[in-house]
This record gives structure tokens, sequence and C-alpha cells, in this order.
């Protein structure tokens, strides 16, 4: 934290879906952690039908809060097929810093949601989309920064996400 401060460990997660705890993971968050509430930013159409949520079943508090506003258009898909074409790296950077600053501007209001539900002692709590990346990124990303974390402290939790979705992918 800026100043010299810490941040308490465990009390802010940021995950993908869910949906495959296994009972030990269900038990471990619950039980080691003491997770008290699961924070879904998914939209109702990327929720798997017929599969429940285990840490929901868990008798973890469940709070949707849906951050996809900012559906990607026909247009940008093709943009994205000639930014990955072109190899342009500096355009696809302003592309992604203009879409999350666009996300931002519409789901600012839900984040600051979020922290309300934190600030008011739903902690600890997880985050989470379907990657974990984009929105629950963005989101804890904020998040953090509104707690005075470091800027270089925010980029490194954030780029942990490269590491793992090599796995989801």
């Amino acid at each position: 934290m800026r100043g010299g401060g810490r941040t308490r460990f465990g009390v802010l997660l940021r995950s993908d879906e869910p949906v495959d705890c296994t009972p030990s993971d269900v038990a471990f968050l619950r039980d080691e952690i003491g997770l008290r509430c699961v924070i879904d930013v998914r939209g109702e159409a990327e929720h798997s039908p017929g599969l429940g949520h285990p840490l929901a079943e868990a008798g973890i508090e469940h709070l949707a809060l849906d951050l996809t506003d900012i559906g990607v258009t026909p247009e940008e898909q093709q943009r994205v097929r000639e930014l990955v074409d072109s190899q342009d790296e500096s355009a696809a950077l302003r592309w992604m810093t203009d879409r999350y600053l666009n996300r931002l501007d519409a789901s600012g209001s839900r984040i600051v949601e979020i922290l309300g539900h934190l600030v008011g002692g739903r902690v600890p709590a997880l985050v989470h989309c379907v990657g974990g990346k984009d929105r629950a990124g963005l989101a804890v990303a904020m998040l953090l920064a509104a707690a005075d974390v470091e800027n270089s402290a925010i980029v490194a939790d954030y780029a942990l996400t490269e590491e793992r979705m090599e796995a989801l992918l």
C-alpha cells in the first residue's frame, strides 16, 4: 500500500467461474479462508443451465451483480481479428485500453455497489466472472485502488491471470 501499509491477506479473492469446485475446495474456502460472500459479475446468459453454484449450495452468500454492459459488437470482433492478424501490439493496447475505460464508465456504479458489500462486512469475498480476468479483474483492480494499494501491486495481481488463462483455454 502507499505509505507502507498492508492489506489483509485473503479478504478479497478473484476467480474464474467456480462451478468445478470440489467438496474439499468448498470446505477450504468456507472453513479455512472463512469465505462469506461470492460476487458473481457474469450476465444471466452466461450461467450454466442445470449447474448449481457449489459455494452458494454450501451456504455462502451469493450476489449477482452483472458487469456485462459492454458487449462485443460484430464490428469490434472484426477489429480484434484485424489487430491479431496485423500483430500491431500498440493498436491492440489502445483498443483494449479504450474497451476497459468504456467498461468502467458503464459499470462503475456496480463496482461501487461491490465495495459497499465489502465495507458492510461481507468479507472475505470472492469476485468471479467466467475467466476471472476482464470483469472480475477490472472490479478487483478498482477495489484495490480504492484501498490505496500501489499500482505496481495491482498490475502484478492482474498479471497473475495470464499465467492461469492457458489452463482455461
